[in-house]
């Protein structure tokens, strides 16, 4: 199981109440959502964009901009003082006016429009390395805001854009989101891009993260969309918004999902149980309660995923064969049809005739139908010792034991597979190579 998988429990102190997080908002469109969560608008003019060079200059190289070890200090020096000299040749009343006049953000590299540029001061163009830790020192320094989209798409100021903001912007902020991170196990690289969408809201529309709202995560959602598949599978991932909502950020009215603002809305979690008709009213609520505990830790891909393996695969499979179970204390014999039903899977098959024929096949993912049961019933155990009313009844043995997840067992399936089809293309081989 991946780190963006794995499954966490959420403290139940901490967790928002439903009705504090739907805040009347459940059945509006994307449309409707959008007009009552505007994004904030774009400032054209500000305190820090108004400084004069010297002002610039002196602000940045002091803390919390200075960097302590000199050799990295040196190009981000040097990197400032060429755009501020590169800037100053554009007309504008401010930084940022200058940085729009000059047409960074419209070229395909900004870079080579300094590099080809003449500079007062300047012998030759800085490197690539001292432009990019100048520029991502000025946005810090909140003297140049470049377009969110922009930000989004500059892979050389983005890469470092939430450590630099992290550390002189809003440290306690983002110090608690990432622990946030850490807590709930969310996988390195998920939290970090996280974090790195939250700081270019920042970058993009000014202030601290307490000031960033509903509609700026909207306008991220939606830059992210045009991005090539190509930038980063979890670029996608509503991790962000999901951290500033747990963080009350984004205040009591805030849709519990960000991707209700693109259509019809995401199911909830008891939507996504709801799904499997399960007729035992307590262990529905509590797959339910298990879901929203878990919802934090993952996407929601992943959480879609688990509600199918819990609740259709298990629970509702257990409803079917054994009608009017209601405990999660399985009988040994029931656990063992179960887990056989679980390696065969049956479906309909339509042959050449016409005529519908059934066909039982075995389930390649069995494995992840166990493990993830198995974390279910682990999760239950674990969580009852902060909570003993809400879990103890239901911290009881899982039928799912290590051997049943094991992967020796799947790699050697997976072995005995990959033989078969070797012997079976073997014979055809002389035809091939003739």
């Amino acid at each position: 199981m991946s780190d963006t998988d794995h499954l966490v429990e959420l403290s139940s102190e901490e967790q928002p109440s439903q009705s504090s997080t739907t805040g009347g908002t459940l059945g509006l469109s994307g449309m409707q959502l959008k007009a009552r969560f505007p994004a904030r608008p774009l400032e054209t003019s500000w305190p820090e964009t108004r400084l004069d060079s010297l002002a610039v200059i002196a602000r940045v190289l002091d803390a919390p901009f200075r960097l302590e070890n000199s050799s990295s200090q040196k190009p981000r020096s040097r990197g400032v003082v060429a755009i501020l000299g590169w800037l100053a040749t554009f007309p504008g009343d401010t930084w940022q006016d200058r940085w729009l006049t000059g047409g960074a953000e419209a070229s395909i590299d900004w870079r080579e429009l300094l590099k080809n540029a003449t500079i007062p001061g300047q012998d030759k163009p800085p490197p690539y390395l001292s432009v990019n830790s100048g520029l991502l020192v000025l946005i810090c320094a909140d003297v140049i805001r470049p377009h969110l989209d922009w930000l989004l798409q500059f892979a050389a100021v983005r890469r470092n854009l939430g450590i630099e903001m992290a550390r002189t912007r809003d440290p306690e902020a983002f110090a608690a989101m990432g622990r946030t991170c850490a807590t709930e196990q969310v996988g390195l690289q998920p939290g970090q891009l996280a974090l790195t969408q939250i700081a270019a809201i920042m970058a993009a529309k000014g202030g601290l993260v307490v000031d960033v709202e509903v509609g700026d995560c909207v306008q991220v959602l939606e830059g992210v969309s045009s991005l090539p598949r190509s930038w980063h599978g979890y670029s996608r991932s509503p991790l962000f918004y999901q951290l500033l909502r747990w963080h009350r950020v984004l205040g009591e009215e805030a849709p519990a999902a960000l991707e209700m603002f693109t259509g019809s809305g995401q199911p909830t979690c008891e939507q996504l149980i709801d799904r499997y008709n399960i007729r035992c009213r307590p262990a529905r609520d509590l797959l339910i309660d298990y879901l929203s505990e878990c919802q934090m830790a993952m996407d929601f891909s992943t959480l879609q995923r688990m509600s199918y393996l819990v609740g259709k695969l298990f629970w509702a499979d257990l409803e079917e064969h054994h009608p009017g179970i209601d405990s999660l204390k399985i009988p040994a014999e029931i656990a063992s049809s179960w887990k056989q039903r679980v390696v065969k899977r049956t479906f309909t098959s339509t042959t050449g005739s016409g005529e519908k024929v059934q066909k039982t096949l075995e389930r390649l993912d069995a494995r992840s139908v166990f493990s993830a049961v198995r974390v279910f019933y682990l999760d239950l155990a674990e969580w009852v010792e902060e909570d003993p009313a809400r879990w103890g009844p239901w911290a009881v043995r899982c039928p799912v034991n290590a051997r049943d997840v094991s992967h020796k067992k799947s790699r050697l399936a997976r072995k005995s597979r990959m033989d078969q089809r070797t012997r079976e293309r073997l014979p055809v081989l002389p035809a091939l190579v003739s």
